[in-house]
């Protein structure tokens, strides 16, 4: 993690090998910090959410050195803008806990339909889902996912790496929570996307 490069910097001064690897974790760590903030629903009317997580894989190789495959399998359902970005936020939240905690060398994305099907999965080192300190934010992503018609499951142990799935609960996408989604994003607004295919 950061603060473990920098406490290794620290009793290591003038080591260029891990001020790089540290100057690397930072910037990857910036990019997905800024990309979920500056995030609103308007950049739906230009982009599906494939092509925003297609962006930020590339990203990802680009600024972090982790192997980032992505595979596409059948048509995937237009979601309304503000659940786009509600789940986009939450991919961008699991990517970046990543980041931060796992130590992963590959991380592999899966979007699938007609019912949306996004799975994460990296080989890090894992995290014991039991342990009080993981419970609230695993409750929060399912807490989400829920608010948009999702199903968000979690499979980890401590060296196992880890596997996220979100799937569409039903082909109708559920009516979304308005007063508890405007809480996530202040503008959300009741705009549906066309029901097509991309």
């Amino acid at each position: 993690t950061l603060m473990g490069l920098s406490e290794v910097m620290a009793a290591t001064p003038g080591d260029h090998r891990l001020e790089a690897a540290c100057s690397a974790l930072e910037l990857g760590m910036a990019e997905v910090d800024r990309l979920g903030r500056s995030l609103n629903t308007d950049l739906w009317a230009k982009r599906s959410l494939a092509e925003a997580i297609e962006e930020d894989a590339e990203r990802l190789r680009r600024v972090s050195g982790i192997a980032v495959t992505i595979l596409r399998e059948g048509g995937l359902p237009e979601l309304m803008p503000d659940s786009n970005t509600l789940l986009y936020r939450v991919f961008q939240e699991v990517v970046t806990n990543m980041l931060k905690h796992s130590r992963a060398k590959s991380l592999d994305i899966a979007l699938a339909g007609p019912l949306l099907a996004l799975t994460i999965t990296d080989n890090g080192r894992g995290f014991d889902l039991a342990a009080p300190h993981n419970g609230m934010g695993l409750s929060n992503i399912r807490h989400r996912c829920t608010l948009i018609g999702l199903d968000a499951v979690c499979v980890t142990a401590p060296g196992q790496g880890c596997i996220w799935r979100f799937r569409q609960i039903e082909a109708k996408q559920a009516e979304p929570r308005w007063d508890i989604v405007k809480s996530y994003i202040p503008n959300a607004r009741r705009t549906a996307a066309p029901p097509t295919l991309r």
